[in-house]
């Protein structure tokens, strides 16, 4: 987005406007010390919609100001951004008319008229427009929202501060790099949105990447449905097996040709072929007695394997048993810690005898033993134990089986119960003949071809959603601008005097993480190298490069290509404080520190440098002019090369403020 800060202001109680004109490029705001140079940065930062008026409190400024004012001029029309102290109400107004633009350096308070207030929600939404940050939903995955019932924070222009603003203690901190980092929450937003305000994530993609993750989810769903759904086939298969059986040993005629398998596969078309079957019986049919024989054979050879798998769990069972007790009838042996070995001698001839010797081997070969069946007797147990599991699921599946051999030889003996209460075969026939359809309706309604096909429906979109979602590209594109990002950090980095020689300054746009990586592939994190000059550099380089980047992808990035940075030489001249002479004295200022002047100064004056430098440049190669502000105490600097440090001066305070006393 390329526009820049035009002004910076306040209207006094006094009606009287005090106000700094900008230009795009180095813009420089020189003065000594408590005369309002850090104020501007928070005056731009409270209009731009902060949470907090950290305008420094009690000072000339705020007993003074009556409303704070910034405008931002784009290519086309100015947008004036206005706040009274302590205010929740913001005033925003676009302005095209060129004498009013002209004019805002002397507007009075009638300017702010109340109807442009707005409360600072809305406020933030109504400057977002004018950033093109309109997104409703910015949430890749629909689980926060199942989960949390809340939608990720929407990208906002305060995240934009993150990239323009540095702050005086922040400009050459090793702890921090980016202004709101220290809140988490914010810190993470500004990553996450950063694909958003580099343009390659709009709202498009986040609304095929929530609908990618409904499809993900659903099909997972379905795969988990689809094997329960295979287990109820199973056993709708057998259980028209055993109605179509039925129905023969009643009828003494087969139904239908079609196996279960079939039927199951096709369940419409068998229930309309066997509607129109009419009920036909064979009294003289034996499929009755051949099913009852068979059924019988199945139950008397499935009843043997039961009982032979019994015995066989209970012999595992009586082992278990006899490893349990011989472990505890083990364990209660008292086994000598130590024995002492005597030779007896015979007191009449005084031979020795070696008895006792060899009894005492005898016991050592038996606690060898015994300490052998101590370690495999846990073994034993366990492999009993895991035989002894694998018979008794064996036995309860033969228990089903038989179970349901016995129903069926029961079903069978109750069609003669049937007969004999006087009920007809066609009666009877045509009750499982009734079975059989209201099993098929059944499955009719169950039917996995619903979930079949709306996996396939899904799939097919799926595939939609994800060659739609190609053509963002949005990690590819984040590793290329990562790229840029290290390469323009390469070419700005080598013109700052690092310690570190040669600098290969790295930037992850995952972490937001910048280190030193040397020649050995070690990482030096910023907070990890030393030098106040070396963490001022960083900052420099990093931001430089994010701002070059920006310029480079204008037509797309939403982030303005500002940078303002407060009291950056600060590292050289940490006796600031005591600067209040009209002339900015750099030699005086280094002695009170006890270093020489002179390698302060050239520090500064090449620091200047590669910021006119830097905005030159980019506007040669994007067409997009940076605009740098740095409020400072270094004045009247030999620039050199051309550059005339005066040129760049917007204001000078040495005899007086931004607001005069």
């Amino acid at each position: 987005m390329n526009c820049f800060i035009k002004f910076i202001g306040i209207v006094d109680k006094e009606n009287q406007t005090h106000c700094i004109e900008f230009f795009k490029g180095l813009n420089i705001i020189t003065g000594k010390s408590t005369t309002g140079k850090s104020a501007l940065i928070e005056i731009f930062d409270y209009c731009f919609g902060s949470e907090d008026y950290t305008v420094p409190k009690g000072g000339l400024i705020t007993r003074r100001t009556e409303i704070y004012f910034t405008a931002l001029q784009f290519s086309n029309f100015t947008l004036v951004l206005a706040r009274r102290g302590e205010s929740q109400s913001c005033f925003i107004k676009e302005i095209s008319d060129t004498d009013t633009i002209k004019n805002l350096p002397s507007v009075d308070i009638d300017f702010f008229d109340k109807k442009y207030f707005m409360p600072l929600k809305d406020f933030k939404k109504e400057l977002g427009r004018y950033f093109e940050i309109t997104l409703t939903s910015v949430d890749e995955s629909i689980e926060r929202r199942l989960y949390n019932d809340k939608r990720s924070p929407t990208p906002s222009v305060r995240s934009f501060t993150s990239f323009m603003l540095q702050h005086q203690n922040l400009v050459a901190n090793k702890h921090a790099i980016f202004y709101r980092f220290d809140e988490k929450q914010k810190k993470d937003q500004a990553i996450e949105h950063f694909k958003i305000f580099l343009g390659i994530a709009e709202q498009e993609y986040f609304v095929l990447s929530q609908r990618l993750d409904e499809i993900n989810q659903r099909l997972k769903q379905i795969e988990i449905a689809l094997p329960k759904r295979a287990d109820e086939k199973e056993r709708t298969e057998r259980h028209i097996s055993k109605l179509l059986k039925e129905y023969q040993s009643i009828s003494g005629v087969q139904l239908l040709d079609s196996d279960a398998v079939s039927i199951v596969r096709n369940p419409q078309r068998t229930l309309d072929f066997i509607a129109n079957i009419p009920i036909q019986v064979d009294a003289l049919s034996t499929t009755f007695e051949k099913q009852r024989f068979l059924l019988q054979q199945e139950q008397s050879s499935t009843l043997a394997n039961l009982r032979e798998l019994q015995q066989k769990s209970n012999a595992l069972l009586a082992s278990i048993n006899y490893a349990d007790k011989f472990k505890l009838s083990i364990e209660s042996i008292e086994i000598p810690s130590s024995i002492d070995i005597s030779v007896a001698t015979c007191p009449f001839c005084s031979s020795k005898s070696h008895t006792v010797e060899h009894e005492v081997n005898q016991l050592e070969n038996a606690i060898h033993w015994l300490n052998q069946e101590l370690r495999l007797t846990p073994y034993m147990r366990e492999s009993f134990h895991e035989d002894k599991k694998n018979i008794d699921n064996q036995i309860n599946t033969i228990k089903l089986k038989l179970s349901s051999i016995n129903n069926a030889i029961k079903a069978l003996d109750q069609q003669t119960i049937h007969l004999e209460k006087k009920r007809s075969l066609p009666e009877l026939a045509t009750k499982a003949k009734l079975h059989i359809e209201i099993m098929l309706e059944d499955l009719i309604s169950r039917s996995t071809s619903d979930l079949d096909m709306e996996k396939d429906n899904l799939n097919r979109e799926k595939n939609i959603v994800l060659t739609k979602l190609k053509k963002f590209n949005v990690q590819e594109k984040l590793e290329v601008i990562q790229d840029q990002i290290v390469e323009s950090m390469r070419e700005i980095g080598k013109n700052f005097d690092f310690e570190y020689k040669p600098i290969n300054l790295k930037f992850s746009l995952e972490t937001f993480d910048l280190w030193h990586e040397d020649i050995d592939g070690n990482r030096i994190l910023l907070r990890a190298m030393g030098s106040g000059a070396n963490w001022l550099y960083c900052h420099l380089t990093l931001f430089l490069a994010l701002h070059r980047i920006f310029a480079i992808h204008n037509r797309i990035c939403k982030i303005p290509p500002i940078l303002f940075l407060d009291q950056p030489t600060q590292v050289y001249f940490p006796t600031f404080l005591n600067d209040h002479e009209e002339e900015f004295d750099s030699k005086k200022l280094s002695e009170l520190i006890g270093r020489q002047g002179d390698e302060d100064l050239n520090a500064v004056v090449k620091m200047y440098n590669e910021l006119i430098r830097f905005c030159k440049e980019t506007e040669e190669l994007t067409n997009v002019e940076p605009q740098i502000i740095v409020t400072d105490h270094a004045d009247r600097l030999d620039l050199g090369n051309g550059n005339v440090f005066e040129s760049y001066v917007r204001a000078r305070w040495r005899t007086r403020g931004f607001i005069a006393e």
